[in-house]
């Protein structure tokens, strides 16, 4: 159920389930995953859902067993809607089940017509910032944080139910900022200045004691030393923003001015490892401007999430004495 709410590759799902796909019982299993509640409201893409089905069906007519009429009905629906898309249905949606529990999850949507952007996409960094805050929310409890880059908004959720005093979820990109805010509204999230997103039916339980600002913020604008200072957080989080070379002395200017403003702060950084000389380089960067930069062991979290962790990182900043 996981792996297909959160669209993990159709052929390794099918593979995983191989065994078993062909008896009736887990024909009727796999309807539910078509089926479930969360995922009628907020589905999977068309054609992620069709080639789920197909393949469903093609494991089970090899194997001279009866695909479920439920199965074949949801492939033909979708193909007829597939042929008359319209702008609406480019946007489509990925569940994380956060405590292998369906009462506890968060929804993201993701948009087609803004593949490019890098705020569009969920990067496995996120997922693992995702588990460390989950796994230690003692550490986010009552605490005002801010966070670099939200992208889809996976973090910031996370973040919610730790019942922080203050979440900034900040963002350079409009369009993903745009999609950052739906994300927060169909998910209960409640905002600050009294702006309280509608209830869904079926939603994500998120602390709405919490107070929670959006905000476009770019590390290299003029104010971005008064934003540090007004916004009076003192936990600093990110995920996958240090991929460009070009960026990294504004992004750990900023870094630097946040821990600077407040003793008591911490930073933490989640990352993917590319390229060896553009990490090379973001190390040179951090040393030049006197940040510390410490390895966490992937045992202070739990794995909650389905993504492929080989090249993932967690990291903690701070500054040289």
């Amino acid at each position: 159920m996981k792996s297909y709410a959160e669209l993990k590759s159709v052929q390794k799902l099918i593979e995983n389930m191989q065994s078993d796909v062909s008896s009736p019982v887990f024909q009727d299993v796999l309807c539910q995953y078509i089926l479930n509640p969360v995922l009628l409201l907020y589905p999977p893409s068309i054609d992620y859902k069709i080639r789920f089905c197909r393949q469903i069906q093609s494991v089970v007519e090899k194997n001279d067993e009866e695909v479920h009429p439920l199965i074949i009905d949801e492939v033909m629906n979708l193909i007829k809607r597939q042929s008359t898309y319209k702008e609406e249905e480019w946007s489509y949606w990925t569940t994380f089940f956060t405590l292998n529990n369906q009462s506890h999850h968060i929804t993201l949507r993701l948009q087609k017509c803004f593949s490019s952007s890098t705020g569009m996409v969920i990067w496995p960094a996120s997922q693992q910032m995702g588990e460390f805050i989950l796994s230690n929310r003692q550490l986010f409890n009552n605490r005002r944080v801010l966070e670099l880059g939200s992208g889809l908004g996976l973090t910031a959720l996370c973040l919610l139910k730790c019942k922080p005093a203050f979440v900034c979820a900040s963002d350079c990109d409009a369009q993903a900022l745009r999609n950052l805010e739906h994300n927060l509204e169909i998910n209960k999230a409640k905002r600050s200045a009294e702006c309280a997103y509608p209830s869904k039916a079926i939603c994500s339980e998120v602390e709405v004691g919490s107070k929670l600002q959006t905000r476009m913020y770019k590390w290299n604008e003029p104010d971005k030393d008064d934003f540090i200072a007004e916004a009076g957080c003192d936990l600093l989080i990110s995920c996958d923003t240090i991929y460009d070379p070009n960026d990294h002395f504004d992004l750990l200017s900023v870094v630097k001015k946040f821990l600077w403003f407040n003793s008591a702060s911490e930073c933490y950084f989640a990352q993917t490892k590319r390229d060896p000389s553009t990490w090379q380089h973001f190390l040179a960067t951090a040393q030049t401007l006197s940040i510390r930069i410490e390895m966490l062991n992937s045992n202070c979290y739990s794995q909650l999430f389905d993504y492929d962790r080989q090249h993932c990182i967690l990291m903690r900043f701070c500054l040289r004495l």
